[in-house]
């Protein structure tokens, strides 16, 4: 009877619709998993644009940090005068402050090259370099475990000293192989920096980013020798409050005591600051965020051009369930239901092709693609959403279904 509550559960009625045109179902399962999988790619990068934000920080032992009032991002650092780190000092609630400067240098390709007479015409590549006081190793990197840019204590120990001897440098063993691998460092024992002879010392863990491709570590008194950086000057003061103190007081503090052409943030502030800037202002985040609204939508119309044609194609069916007795509404309901089988089924090898992609990338590239279950969550319900957006369109057509047209 019409009106009748409906017996059939809409969701095995869509079910069954799928399995029975399996080729269709299974080209829509193949766009749907395509889309998943570009979505997966997508917040990936977004997600290692915002990981390697802060690489360097992380790795760096400070609760507050004076930069110059010009500070962009830790690639356009310009620089201050170092005497902001002795008015520092001044305020009570300090407990030590040490001065780090980073710049841009030119690193001679170190790979044989393929035809010996182009030995004398070998590539250089741009490499950011840490210059620190050697003595204050102990002071300015992370040392806890899991947080450390040596590999054990004898190393940390060996290598800090080299750093102490002139035109001696760390080469970070994550560096793209252009720069160069710890056993090729080893045989050579030297490179140019800025064209200038330097000593590999050893090597060091931190990680690279978007910004940069290569990095390496040298001391003060090196880097003016090589780039002829003024002594008087650096771009990173790195602070440490004594214990009892505020930090976000301490840095009002010094906001208001130090002159402005410098900045003070906390480290909670500065890490914030250096993710909005590479996810809001920089190609690179804007570029993985538009993928992502790309992807959906490419996903969106898919699904909605094979789900418009299967109902095209089955209208005398629907129609034959509208003169059964069933209202529009549950026609919508099979509908929906479709979509969301096809985001479920559709998900899971999207999931599967996409685990291995974070992991032949990070083996290639050493750029972090993090799998975690927050953004396998989050993926599955973008696609849901996805696919139910395409069937509330594709569902006008099922709600045209007209009993009369069967005769």
């Amino acid at each position: 009877m019409k009106g009748r509550r409906p017996a059939m559960n809409p969701i095995r009625l869509a079910w069954s619709n799928l399995m029975h045109q399996r080729v269709r179902t299974f080209v829509s399962l193949v766009g749907v998993g395509f889309a998943v999988l570009l979505v997966f790619m997508q917040l990936g990068f977004l997600g290692a644009v915002y990981t390697t934000a802060n690489l360097i920080y992380d790795q760096l032992d400070f609760d507050v940090m004076i930069l110059s009032k010009e500070y962009v991002s830790l690639n356009e650092s310009s620089s201050f005068l170092r005497s902001r780190l002795s008015q520092a000092r001044a305020t009570p609630g300090i407990a030590s402050a040490w001065p780090l400067t980073t710049t841009v240098g030119l690193w001679r390709d170190p790979n044989p090259p393929l035809e010996p007479e182009e030995d004398g015409a070998r590539r250089v590549w741009t490499i950011l370099t840490l210059a620190v006081e050697p003595a204050s190793m102990d002071q300015l990197f992370r040392r806890s475990e899991g947080a450390t840019i040596f590999r054990d204590e004898e190393e940390f120990r060996r290598d800090s000293s080299l750093l102490a001897r002139l035109d001696t440098v760390l080469v970070d063993r994550s560096s793209r192989p252009e720069y160069g691998n710890p056993a090729l460092w080893e045989s050579l024992g030297h490179n140019e920096l800025n064209g200038q002879r330097v000593d590999i010392g050893g090597d060091i863990r931190i990680g690279t980013g978007f910004g940069y491709n290569g990095l390496l570590l040298t001391s003060e008194e090196t880097l003016r020798r090589v780039s002829g950086w003024p002594e008087y000057r650096i771009t990173h003061g790195l602070l440490k409050i004594r214990e009892g103190y505020d930090h976000e007081a301490v840095a009002e503090e010094l906001r208001s005591m130090l002159p402005d052409d410098v900045t003070v943030l906390t480290r909670a502030r500065l890490a914030s600051q250096e993710q909005n800037y590479w996810l809001m202002s920089t190609a690179s985040g804007q570029f993985f965020i538009a993928g992502v609204l790309i992807a959906l939508i490419v996903g969106c119309i898919f699904v909605y051009q094979m789900m418009a044609a299967d109902i095209s194609k089955h209208l005398p069916e629907y129609a034959t369930i509208r003169a059964l007795g069933y209202r529009s509404a549950y026609l919508s309901r099979v509908v929906y239901s479709q979509g969301v089988l096809l985001a479920v089924v559709g998900f899971l090898p999207g999931l599967l092709v996409s685990l291995a992609c974070y992991e032949f990338i990070y083996a290639k590239s050493g750029i972090p693609l993090a799998m975690n279950l927050p953004l396998a969550v989050g993926v599955l319900l973008l696609t849901t959403i996805m696919c139910l957006g395409s069937a509330l369109l594709a569902v006008r057509k099922v709600q045209r279904a007209n009993p009369a047209d069967l005769f």
